[in-house]
C-alpha cells in the first residue's frame, strides 16, 4: 500500500451552499469596509455556486446603471464612500467597474432624506 497524500476536500448538498454563503458574506464585509476580497475566495466561491456561475442575476438590458462617480454625486459622498456602499444598493462588478441600478441608489436617497 502506498503512502501518498489526498489533497481536497469532497463538500456537497448542504454543506456546499452552507460554504458558499459563509464565502459570501465575509466577501461583502471585506467589500464594505474597503478591503480586498482574496483571489482564492472568489475562486472558491465560484467554485460552490454551481458550475462555477456567478449566482448574482444578470444584467438586464434596459437597466439604468450608475457607476461609482454618479452615484456620489446623487448621495453627496465621496467616490470612495459610494465604492464601500455599492454592494449594498445591488451593484455589481461589470468589466472591473462598480455599476449599481438607478432605481436602488435613489431609494436609497429617498431614505436618506425622510
Amino acid at each position: 500500500m502506498s503512502s501518498e497524500q489526498v489533497a481536497g476536500v469532497l463538500v456537497s448538498g448542504q454543506d456546499l451552499a452552507a460554504l458558499a454563503e459563509a464565502v459570501r458574506i465575509a466577501s461583502a464585509v471585506r467589500t464594505r469596509y474597503g478591503l480586498n476580497v482574496p483571489p482564492e475566495w472568489a475562486k472558491l466561491r465560484a467554485l460552490a455556486t454551481g458550475n462555477g456561475h456567478e449566482d448574482a442575476p444578470p444584467i438586464e438590458a434596459d437597466e439604468d446603471l450608475l457607476s461609482t462617480a454618479e452615484i456620489a454625486r446623487l448621495l453627496h459622498c465621496s467616490p470612495r464612500q459610494a465604492r464601500r456602499m455599492v454592494p449594498l444598493l445591488d451593484g455589481r462588478l461589470v468589466g472591473g467597474r462598480w455599476l449599481a441600478p438607478r432605481a436602488a441608489v435613489l431609494e436609497h436617497l429617498k431614505g436618506m432624506s425622510a
